[in-house]
């Protein structure tokens, strides 16, 4: 009974971590966008390449899409947004008087998985001096290249 129970544990082990690979190879993306560098995971070994000049004075907050061809559909450095060219086309939300500052994580997610036209940025904010955070999602959308949504997710 104990060599049986301890095959199936094996077989579940097993399947679990064949899978776990096999979806960081398939659902993942392979290339990365940072400011002005691109990391590439599509080959044997990772290799780095430029892909425009870096924002000078980013503070730190930097995200990207790639499709599931690996081509770049947006990247956001900090506050600003830009296209698959790296095209500076919008901006996340205003700064009045730079009293707002970006967290430093955001995420961007596709707004349906059969339209790869609009795409939800999501990312914190501290107001007012860092008199309180928020959270807020956008939503960008790759047709007209412009931010066409901008909303503040209530926490209560």
């Amino acid at each position: 009974m104990k060599s049986i129970t301890i095959k199936i544990i094996g077989i579940a082990i097993f399947s679990f971590l064949l899978t776990s690979v096999y979806a960081q190879n398939t659902e993942q993306m392979r290339k990365w966008a940072f400011n002005g560098v691109e990391v590439d995971f599509t080959g044997a070994t990772v290799t780095t390449q430029t892909i425009s000049s870096p924002v000078l004075g980013a503070n730190g907050a930097y995200c990207c899409y790639y499709d599931e061809n690996d081509q770049l559909v947006v990247r956001v450095v900090d506050n600003t947004v830009y296209d698959e060219n790296n095209t500076i086309v919008d901006q996340l939300f205003d700064n009045p008087q730079n009293n707002y500052k970006l967290g430093d994580q955001m995420v961007i997610v596709p707004k349906s998985q059969s339209n790869n036209c609009e795409f939800y940025i999501f990312y914190s904010i501290a107001v007012n001096n860092y008199d309180h955070w928020e959270m807020r999602y956008a939503v960008y959308n790759r047709g007209v290249r412009e931010i066409t949504e901008n909303n503040t997710i209530s926490l209560n």
